[in-house]
């Protein structure tokens, strides 16, 4: 897991954005998350210094909402869920 959640390239679309063996890296309020994405926006969400895995499911239909439902599922965890276990 530490192998795969540290950061081996960017993305060709957003450089701004880190990838590791398999999964995406991202800050969620603080916290380093890697996070696999499925399509239409299912996630599984690895937050190793809390021991902690979120998976989440949404939409199966991919359409130009993806987008927004994604910022959606993200700011779930970071204001309800990752206040609730890192306290």
């Amino acid at each position: 897991v530490d192998a795969s959640c540290t950061g081996r390239g960017r993305s060709r679309f957003n450089p701004d954005q880190t990838y590791g063996y398999g999964w995406w890296l991202r800050d969620f309020a603080g916290r380093q998350g890697c996070f696999a994405w499925g399509s239409g926006g299912q996630y599984v969400t690895v937050f190793r210094d809390l021991g902690l895995i979120v998976v989440t499911t949404s939409s199966t239909v991919v359409s130009d909402e993806r987008r927004d439902h994604r910022r959606q599922i993200f700011d779930i965890v970071e204001r309800l869920i990752l206040p609730a276990v890192g306290s």
